[in-house]
C-alpha cells in the first residue's frame, strides 16, 4: 500500500488531468474528499509507528531521535494538509 505522502503528491501530479479547465464544485469537493482521506491515512500511519516506539520497539538515543523525528515530521506533514485544505477554500467553482 503506498504511503499517504505519495498519495498526495500522485494526487497533484499534472499527468492525472485532462485539460486546464476551470474546477467544477464537484471537483473541489472531490478533491477535499480526497484530501482528508489521505489527511486520515497518514495521522492513522504515524500513530500507529509512534505506539510502537513508545512500546519500547526502538530504545535508548535512537529510539529517542525517532520519537522527536516522528512528531516533527507529523506536524509538517498535517500543517502541509492544512495548507492544501485551504486553497481550495479559495477556489472559485466554474459555473458549468
Amino acid at each position: 500500500m503506498p504511503s499517504a505522502l505519495t498519495c498526495f503528491y500522485d494526487a497533484f501530479d499534472p499527468r492525472h488531468y485532462r485539460s486546464a479547465t476551470m474546477a467544477t464544485q464537484e471537483h473541489i469537493n472531490t478533491a477535499r474528499r480526497h484530501l482528508e482521506h489521505l489527511r486520515d491515512h497518514h495521522q492513522d500511519d504515524v500513530l500507529a509507528l509512534a505506539r510502537l516506539v513508545e512500546a519500547g520497539a526502538l530504545k535508548g538515543p535512537a529510539g529517542d531521535r525517532l520519537a522527536a523525528d516522528l512528531r516533527s515530521w507529523d506536524h509538517a506533514v498535517k500543517d502541509l494538509f492544512t495548507r492544501a485544505l485551504s486553497l481550495l477554500d479559495t477556489l472559485t467553482p466554474d459555473a458549468r
